[in-house]
This record gives C-alpha cells, sequence and structure tokens, in this order.
C-alpha cells in the first residue's frame, strides 16, 4: 500500500490495531466463558466495538493518506 517512511509508519499502526483487536476478542471469549447468561448484551457490545474497530482502522489510513500527501505536496 505505502513504501518508504510512509510504509514502516502505516504497519506500526496497523500492528498496534491488531494487537488491540486480539485483546479486545480474548477479553470478549473470557467473558462469555464467565457469564454465560450475559451472553445478548455482551454480543450487542461486541457488535458495536467491531463497528468501533472497522472506524478507527479507515480513520487511521485516511490520516497516513493525508499526513504524507501533505508531506509530499
Amino acid at each position: 500500500m505505502f513504501f518508504g517512511y510512509a510504509g514502516v509508519v502505516s504497519t506500526a499502526v496497523l500492528l498496534v490495531d491488531l494487537v488491540l483487536v486480539m485483546v479486545w476478542l480474548g477479553a470478549l471469549g473470557y467473558l462469555l466463558w464467565v457469564s454465560p447468561g450475559q451472553r445478548r448484551v455482551l454480543l450487542v457490545v461486541a457488535g458495536m466495538t467491531v463497528l468501533a474497530i472497522v472506524a478507527c482502522y479507515a480513520l487511521d489510513i485516511r490520516v497516513i493518506r493525508a499526513m504524507f500527501s501533505v508531506a509530499a505536496a
């Protein structure tokens, strides 16, 4: 997607996002296992969190593109 310094920055941001998603999935799995009576509420929160993760990913990509398009101009 990006080359050079922009590639390094975008890779670092996306790796941090990936780590956060993996931690979140682990926490969700643990909560679903510990409290089976609250599954519906937890799954609703999980759905909203997935939407937030997708929005953050899109924002990260836009910020990186804007940052490096201004630097190139």
